[in-house]
């Protein structure tokens, strides 16, 4: 028989968390999560499964007192292919059971298309290197008068003294700067926590293979950066920022970034979600994330606060 429980003990959690998880995408890696965990300070809240007293998987969630919801564990509101369950496979019904405890203000997005009771929530977006092979493939796939002017835009910054390094870690205040000076309140790090998150990433030992950085320097200052992700066979481009009074750097940043991703060559190159006013006219294939589509009958639970 199952039954079921709410833990809260971190130490529990990342017990389940490497017994469960397959970790095939870096969203699947639990120190990558753990950053973001911290650096939101949230809370965790796992609703465990139980058979004869040994837990057979569980629904991984966190309380982000900051926008006072429950979302997906470690960054569930930015990450993506998220797993809305992880563990042994339990039926439907034991599923549903589980659903009904997660609280009525969740946000659960960004889930895994192979997750149950999902619906369409937001385009995502990514480069599939086996069907584009390399980059000068990738730049002729673009409409011939956007990849003339990009080529136009390139050669005027190159104009200037242009050095391009890889694997600094002193970038993020940089980055965020960049982005809060261009979006302001729409930056997404306007989000309590985002800017620590990436300050830990870049600081955990576990990660520093998998963690890539690029920056651009123009006239020997810091004008763009990015950081960037490689795992198994999957690049992340996570996030970056540019001088936006400097025209078209976004651009070139973008150029170098997916440069550096071919350089690396994973099988697929990942842009997220948000079209960000370039992947479509770069012709970056597009794809779906999902959220939690709760069925009409199942009750899930109120809470007020935490």
């Amino acid at each position: 028989m199952i039954s079921f429980q709410v833990v809260k003990d971190i130490g529990i959690c990342r017990e389940l968390w490497q017994k469960y998880s397959p970790n095939l995408y870096l969203s699947q890696i639990w120190d990558y999560r753990l950053c973001f965990h911290q650096g939101y300070q949230s809370q965790p809240n796992f609703i465990v499964a139980y058979e004869n007293s040994n837990p057979v998987g569980f629904i991984p969630l966190e309380f982000y007192p900051a926008n006072n919801v429950y979302q997906i564990f470690g960054g569930g509101d930015w990450n993506e292919k998220l797993d809305l369950y992880l563990g042994q496979k339990i039926s439907d019904e034991d599923l549903l059971q589980m659903i009904k405890l997660i609280p009525v203000n969740q946000k659960i997005i960004f889930l895994s298309v192979d997750s149950k009771f999902i619906k369409p929530f937001e385009p995502t977006y990514y480069i599939d290197t086996g069907q584009v092979p390399d980059f000068e493939i990738f730049l002729l796939n673009m409409d011939k008068k956007h990849r003339k002017n990009l080529r136009l835009e390139i050669k005027k910054i190159e104009q200037s003294k242009i050095n391009i390094k890889f694997g600094e870690t002193n970038i993020i205040d940089d980055i965020v700067k960049f982005n809060q000076e261009r979006f302001g309140k729409e930056s997404s790090f306007s989000s309590l926590g985002f800017d620590t998150t990436f300050k830990l990433l870049l600081s955990q030992e576990s990660l520093k293979g998998n963690i890539k950085t690029i920056s651009i320097y123009i006239n020997d200052k810091l004008e763009a950066a990015a950081i960037c992700a490689l795992c198994k066979n999957t690049f992340t481009y996570l996030q970056g920022g540019s001088n936006f009074n400097i025209n078209n750097l976004g651009k070139y940043l973008n150029y170098q970034v997916i440069k550096m991703a071919y350089d690396l060559k994973p099988a697929v190159i990942d842009l997220l979600s948000d079209d960000c006013g370039w992947k479509t006219h770069w012709r970056s294939t597009v794809g779906m994330t999902y959220q939690l589509d709760t069925p009409k009958n199942v009750n899930i639970i109120h809470v007020c606060g935490h």
